[in-house]
């Protein structure tokens, strides 16, 4: 509805504004102005600064009311009937497949234009054939989205994906975040049939541990804790992902290996039998999941090894951080992240995670940013010791 408002003047002027105020937040003014001719023109520039002061303000007000509208009716109209890729850099049947396809289902409903997805499996050298493709190939118009493995906040900084980072062919400050759904850390399983109760026998014998490749944290963790903490695991490397490991431990190739907690809590076989056990975490705090293992954190004595591996353990604050590519536009990268953000609040996203063992507890984008940023400017000891425990001769 229109209104109006009277302003007095010093010399009984008077000025009437009346707004009528039209669709979409566009303002129009009907400016009516009614000075008495006992006014001094001294008064009437008063009076006219007014006017012009209100007419900037209102014009202000237009451009902030409106601008966000066709921003995003534009990326509205531009998602309308289109398809997302989004791309996993792991293999089909683990838990970040299951997230990637749970997102999917959900994410849509809440991107302006609500596109379809179509989840593609990517995997290779820890991510980073997926993050390459990303980075150098797939589209930067907002339709391709990755899903990295956790360490990619490390590149190129610490070459936690890449032994010498010269496979590394992207650089994880230039992405675009949209955040993670979980924060969830690896852990050290061993099959129950194995004389292993507690991280301390770890320390006494030797175990078998499976890892898919040098540049995996089921690798980069092993390496960490025979050098830090004394365990004396063997590593047996090649395989392929994480349910290719679960058969071997079936099957006695190998007695245990580290994995997301996810991972473990999606096989309610082995949960509901009771045929694992879990003797260690990694991340900051104990996950509330297992609240009896202990962290490698509380175990290390060394306060420089904490400190390594506190800042380690940043990406498993990042579990299933999701990006687009450099190039991006501005408008869709932020339709994009307040879409994440209000996905992860969906009853029925959280409900269909947790079948796969996935404990919804986001992280947004810009969070994710600012520990990329952390880690790309580690100082030069720092990064050179953490290097060399990732990456050891």
């Amino acid at each position: 509805m229109p209104f109006e408002t009277r302003l007095s003047g010093a010399a009984q002027g008077e000025v009437f504004w009346k707004f009528s105020p039209l669709k979409n937040y566009n303002l129009t003014t009907a400016l009516m102005l009614r000075v008495s001719r006992s006014e001094t023109s001294r008064s009437t520039r008063a009076a006219r600064g007014i006017v012009t002061a209100l007419t900037a303000a209102l014009v202000c007000a237009a451009v902030l009311f409106s601008s966000p509208t066709r921003a995003q009716d534009q990326t509205a109209e531009f998602y309308r009937g289109k398809t997302i890729r989004l791309i996993v850099g792991a293999a089909a049947g683990a838990a970040y497949d299951f997230m990637a396809r749970v997102l999917a289902t959900h994410y849509g409903h809440y991107i302006p234009g609500n596109p379809n997805f179509v989840v593609e499996n990517m995997p290779g050298a820890g991510s980073i054939v997926m993050l390459n493709y990303l980075a150098n190939r797939a589209a930067k118009d907002g339709t391709a989205i990755g899903l990295s493995l956790g360490g990619v906040i490390h590149e190129p900084r610490l070459n936690a994906l890449s032994r010498d980072g010269k496979n590394v062919q992207f650089d994880a400050t230039k992405f675009g975040w949209l955040g993670s759904p979980a924060q969830q850390p690896l852990i050290y399983v061993v099959w129950h049939q194995t004389p292993f109760q507690s991280f301390a026998d770890l320390q006494k014998q030797e175990a078998t541990f499976a890892t898919t490749s040098r540049s995996g944290d089921n690798f980069v963790i092993p390496v960490f804790t025979n050098q830090a903490l004394g365990t004396r695991l063997k590593l047996v490397q090649g395989y392929k992902g994480v349910n290719d490991i679960f058969h071997a431990m079936e099957q006695g190739e190998v007695q245990g290996t580290g994995m997301i907690l996810a991972s473990l809590l999606a096989r309610q076989d082995w949960i509901r039998d009771g045929k694992a056990r879990v003797l260690m975490q990694f991340g900051a705090t104990r996950n509330r999941l297992i609240p009896d293992a202990p962290t490698a954190i509380e175990m290390l004595q060394e306060e420089r090894a904490k400190q390594m591996l506190r800042i380690y353990a940043q990406k498993y604050a990042t579990t299933y951080p999701f990006m687009v590519p450099a190039g991006t536009p501005p408008e869709r990268l932020r339709a994009l992240q307040d879409a994440f953000d209000a996905a992860m609040k969906d009853e029925k996203l959280v409900a269909d995670a947790r079948k796969f063992g996935i404990d919804i507890d986001p992280v947004r984008g810009v969070d994710i940013e600012k520990i990329v940023a952390e880690v790309a400017t580690l100082s030069g000891d720092v990064a050179e010791q953490l290097r060399g425990l990732i990456n050891p001769p």
